[in-house]
């Protein structure tokens, strides 16, 4: 069974600590969250790390915008609504790309530095994109120099207070409303932040499986725990594999960019034949569940944990300046990428699905709001296009931190509240072992290609690890395990339920999509299996 909370506490008996907003995450989306309400009121911006463990600080490739004369948001919408395999929502799409080239603009104005070729934007071309509109900076490097500017902008305010190294565990939520969050720290232990508001932006959970693009920290922490305080869930099933990752023993996974394939370079097999135009029109940039499930057939055909990425062609100083972190990356892993074939593999890379989240962010719970990764809004639909996840971010942290300020003007006494939680618990196993055998369940299970016994079989295994992890949670590590299991739960749940193959879910036993399954599976906790609720679109 999976807990209400994640500890014993009583809130009489613990620190308190009032403030006006709480952001969770300091990705793109928290960040800009926390700027935007910064204007309204005192803000209290949590990372479980530093400022710079989240995502966005690994994102490569870049951030797309219809911004060029020869582009056009109509276009951009018409690429990410075919990306997305029927299930995004156009409205929630129309808003993403209109807000998102107003906000980009925005950003160029307040002085991000984007790459420039003969004094103009210089644009790239990523998959399923119909023309090149993915602005980057620092070459490779467009995360870390968008995440380290608008942190710098957030250190600057001094209604903003940064708290580094604090875990929060869970919601604190009452009557259907968020009134703060339980967080710990080693120093002080359990504290009670209590706000007006909450705002999740903590990412994804890339970590469910053993060879994943994201950080280490990428644990679902924020879906896990609004899954517990009774937010909807909505389309977890669909779990995005980056088509190519570095894929060398004993060397860490690294994400080799979509953008390099968007410069010219091609996939080979083992025999150095290219073999993407035989999957897709668009060839090496197809959508990259198209593109990343081709890559797992092939590396099945040929007995091999992988392909081949071949930039042999490109011109050695332009890989040099384009591409610096990957040039250097596998240079020091012994690869010199202007010469060689670069061995890549697909791994886990982006959560489609998440907390349900409404135009604004907001979630089914009162005065609880989620942005980027962690929430889900349909833009991505069943697969995300290259590049929209910053603009996500961006987008929709301000929205929510809009919707979020006019918490304000409904202002609650926060003294009042009273929470407790208490549980008789006892670990079977380490926490180290559980993670092992889960992330092997879900890569050999529910993976790039899934079937019902092979699912059937992961829920069972995934129950037996909740059963004999009951639960004498008391460090990060511990927690961070929970929450994994717990979306592994649900990830499964919804890839039992829908029954067809659509964008990244796809299930060999019904390899096809269906009309009557363009729907979201939608469920919370308080709903047995059973009675998921699937919405329409």
């Amino acid at each position: 069974m999976i807990p209400r909370y994640l500890v014993n506490f009583n809130l009489d008996n613990i620190k308190k600590v009032e403030t006006d907003f709480i952001v969770v995450g300091t990705g793109i989306a928290g960040l800009v969250s926390a700027l935007e309400l910064s204007s309204k009121g005192e803000v209290m911006l949590f990372t479980k790390g530093d400022l710079k463990d989240c995502n966005t600080e690994k994102a490569q490739g870049g951030i797309a915008a219809a911004i060029s004369n020869y582009d056009t948001v109509k276009l951009h919408i018409a690429d990410t609504l075919q990306a997305g395999a029927g299930l995004c929502n156009p409205k929630a799409v129309k808003e993403l790309v209109t807000t998102g080239r107003k906000e980009v603009k925005e950003l160029i104005r307040s002085g991000m530095k984007f790459d420039q070729q003969a004094k103009e934007l210089a644009l790239t071309k990523e998959g399923g994109h119909s023309c090149r509109r993915v602005l980057h900076a620092g070459g490779d490097a467009t995360g870390r120099e968008l995440r380290s500017f608008l942190a710098q902008e957030v250190l600057d305010l001094a209604r903003v207070n940064i708290k580094r190294e604090r875990f929060v565990i869970d919601l604190l939520v009452t009557d259907g409303e968020c009134y703060g969050a339980l967080v710990y720290d080693q120093q002080e232990g359990l504290t009670a932040y209590l706000a007006q508001a909450v705002i999740l932006a903590t990412g994804g959970a890339g970590q469910l499986y053993p060879a994943t693009s994201n950080p280490k920290g990428a644990t679902g922490d924020g879906v896990a725990m609004a899954y517990r305080a009774g937010a909807e869930m909505m389309d977890l099933e669909f779990i995005q594999f980056h088509p190519t990752t570095l894929q060398l023993a004993e060397v860490p996974n690294f994400l080799i960019s979509e953008a390099l394939r968007g410069e010219g370079a091609v996939l080979r097999d083992q025999s150095g034949t290219r073999f993407m135009s035989y999957h897709h029109k668009l060839a090496e940039l197809a959508p990259r569940d198209i593109v990343a499930r081709a890559i797992y057939q092939q590396m099945q055909q040929d007995s091999s944990d992988h392909v081949y990425l071949d930039a042999t062609e490109l011109e050695s100083g332009f890989i040099e300046e384009r591409f610096p972190t990957i040039y250097q990356t596998c240079l020091e892993a012994g690869i010199d990428i202007t010469k060689e074939y670069i061995p890549v593999a697909p791994a886990a890379h982006y959560l489609m699905g998440g907390i349900k989240t409404d135009s604004n962010g907001e979630t089914n719970l009162a005065r609880l709001f989620a942005c980027g990764e962690t929430a889900c809004v349909g833009v991505h639909g069943a697969n995300r296009l290259a590049s929209n996840s910053l603009l996500e971010g961006l987008v929709y942290g301000r929205r929510a931190a809009k919707q979020a300020s006019q918490y304000l003007n409904k202002m609650v006494d926060l003294k009042g509240l009273d929470f407790s939680f208490q549980a008789q618990r006892e670990t079977k196993n380490t926490i180290k072992e559980v993670k092992a055998v889960l992330n092997n369940i879900m890569i050999d299970k529910v993976g790039i290609v899934r079937n019902k016994e092979g699912l059937k079989q992961a829920s069972s295994q995934i129950k037996f690890l909740l059963t004999n992890l009951n639960y004498n949670l008391s460090s990060p590590a511990d927690w961070e395990v929970q929450n994994l299991l717990t979306i592994a739960q649900l990830t499964i749940k919804a890839a039992l339920v829908r029954q067809e193959s659509r964008g990244a879910h796809y299930r060999e036993d019904i390899p096809d999509s269906r009309r009557d399954w363009k729907k979201h599976s939608v469920f919370k906790r308080e709903q047995e299996w059973e009675e998921w609720e699937l919405e329409f679109k």
